[in-house]
């Protein structure tokens, strides 16, 4: 069974480099760290808006925000009128308090942009898919110790599938920007005529093949949650 989505909400919000900085301050010294960010802000930016171009492209229902309209209000709002959602932002796993975890957005006057766990489970999504393009995001903890108890853990996959999305696409690890683009634009052609499972494996097997991308650590940080039909 083939699942073809009518609509479509497609968000993106500036990525968030922080972890990167810091790493860039160790290894290179202040001296480097301008030129660095810089060049970094500016090629993921170009890359996260071409993912939503050519992500949206393929879909024609469809209600992208990007930039200043990608805030965490019209996130809440849109996200319940939808049958699939994508979200190209950065992603953060705060692993002392996982229920703070979040996805990034644009901040507004009325906060800070970070679409939290805990909001997220008080969230009514409709959605089939719910495709979270960013780093991390399939990453779970437990609320208390190091050691979950029964049902326990704690991530934003779940906290998607908890507010009612049947499958979540998720990534366990910091992912390339470039590769990302090349993965989400082979998944969305599959999944129009097949399932989201073998839509992930197809995209993931042609990735492997190319010649840029053949380490596991380009093609394989996404998974399936949920149901794979």
């Amino acid at each position: 069974m083939a699942i073809e989505p009518v609509k479509k909400i497609t968000v993106i919000a500036h990525k968030s480099l922080e972890d990167e900085v810091v790493d860039a301050l160790a290894r290179l010294g202040t001296v480097h760290i301008e030129r660095v960010v810089d060049n970094e802000i500016a090629a993921s930016k170009e890359l996260t808006e071409q993912e939503v171009q050519e992500v949206s492209a393929l879909f024609e229902k469809k209600l992208v925000l990007t930039g200043q309209q990608a805030t965490k209000t019209s996130v809440k709002s849109q996200s319940p009128k939808y049958d699939l959602l994508h979200f190209s932002t950065h992603g953060e796993m705060i692993e002392s308090n996982p229920l703070k975890s979040n996805l990034r957005f644009t901040p507004s006057g009325r906060d800070d942009g970070k679409l939290t766990v805990s909001e997220i489970f008080d969230m009514e999504i409709k959605a089939n898919l719910v495709m979270l393009s960013a780093c991390e995001t399939a990453l779970v903890r437990s609320e208390v110790g190091d050691f979950p108890l029964g049902d326990d853990l704690v991530g934003l996959s779940r906290a998607f599938i908890h507010a009612g999305a049947p499958s979540v696409v998720a990534s366990l690890w910091k992912v390339s920007d470039e590769s990302t683009v090349e993965l989400m634009r082979a998944f969305y052609r599959n999944i129009k005529t097949m399932s989201k499972s073998e839509a992930l494996q197809r995209a993931q097997l042609d990735l492997m093949k190319s010649d840029l991308c053949f380490h596991p650590y380009f093609w394989a940080p996404f998974i399936l949650l949920g149901d794979w039909r």
